[in-house]
């Protein structure tokens, strides 16, 4: 089935935006030699010629997905730098934007669920702009709060809004995979897998598989499970570092507590959640929604994703316990 692009510029796109990735990685490494944990950022306003998307360096910085470092928040903040958004706009929330961005959600889940391979991918378009208002409520809070550090403010209103605003676009964009895959269920006699007849050759665009409806099940709820479950443990681990390396006031331990975020150890079980935490996973998606893949996704990370979630909680907690035993926490 015919998209709105061509596989070939599809992958082009890709190898582009990996390279992208990984050039900004080593810049973050050359950043994070010279960054020291502390409680708060008192960060002035910025013009778009001196913009970095390194300015706010914290754990939870290090610890989100590429394309909510490198993408989303940027576009979100060069947003509020070009057009003043968060200071013309005074009177719209943090919490208006987030319950947008629910909705947004909502109307892109609807589009993923539709039979056409346009339609969802007009879809992922929509939950990509949701995603950069998600930051776009982050930048306005940290403009009108005076706490200007990129972290969470677990236990509050706008928290709770923000979450309650992602679990429905979670929840809504799970279905709508749910419909997807089963819609097109290889099963059926005349059906594959998101397999659609081409538009142009008339034939298969995926080659014929046999599944039953129970295993078809199993794969979703095995994947809706593990990308709740996802979401909530790097959360959680993400309060943790904050609570035991940013929270104490700036001169508790400073330089040892430096050392430990500079620590190789540290920065690779950081590095590993930026790539499978449920943003990541939610990008992870996308891209299979765009490629007409969601199946082959889901299928191929059945096994390997559950495995790298337990490896790396185990490895994670077993770091906390050691960094916190050092700091005497």
């Amino acid at each position: 089935m015919a998209g709105l692009c061509s596989t070939r510029f599809l992958l082009l796109a890709g190898c582009v935006l990996l390279t992208y990735f990984l050039l900004m990685d080593v810049l973050l490494v050359h950043y994070i030699r010279s960054w020291k944990p502390k409680t708060s950022s008192a960060t002035s306003a910025v013009d778009l010629a001196h913009y970095s998307p390194f300015s706010q360096l914290s754990v939870k910085f290090l610890m989100i997905d590429h394309a909510t470092t490198y993408v989303h928040s940027p576009l979100a903040e060069l947003f509020d730098i070009a057009t003043g958004f968060s200071r013309v706009f005074k009177w719209i929330t943090p919490n208006m934007i987030s319950i947008f961005h629910g909705i947004l959600g909502l109307i892109g889940a609807k589009f993923i669920a539709e039979d056409s391979l346009v339609r969802r991918q007009v879809g992922v378009i929509l939950f990509e702009a949701r995603t950069v208002l998600d930051s776009l409520d982050g930048v306005v809070y940290r403009a009108h709060s005076r706490d200007k550090s990129f972290t969470s403010v677990w236990g509050t209103l706008g928290y709770n809004v923000d979450i309650t605003a992602d679990l429905l676009g979670g929840i809504a964009l799970f279905i709508a995979l749910c419909v997807t895959v089963v819609r097109n269920s290889p099963d059926r006699p005349t059906g594959l897998l998101n397999g659609h007849t081409d538009q142009v050759t008339s034939k298969p665009t995926c080659s014929a598989e046999k599944v039953t409806r129970k295993t078809l099940a199993i794969y979703l709820v095995s994947f809706g499970i593990r990308f709740l479950l996802t979401a909530t443990v790097w959360d959680g681990y993400v309060r943790k570092y904050h609570d035991i390396i940013e929270s104490k006031p700036d001169d508790v331990k400073l330089a040892l507590r430096t050392s430990i975020c500079h620590s190789p150890t540290t920065l690779f079980i950081w590095w590993m959640w930026r790539i499978v935490n449920s943003s990541a996973i939610l990008e992870h998606i996308m891209v299979a929604v765009i490629l007409d893949k969601v199946w082959e996704y889901i299928k191929w990370t059945h096994y390997i994703g559950w495995a790298i979630l337990i490896v790396l909680t185990i490895a994670t907690q077993i770091h906390l316990s050691q960094i916190s035993k050092v700091l005497g926490v």
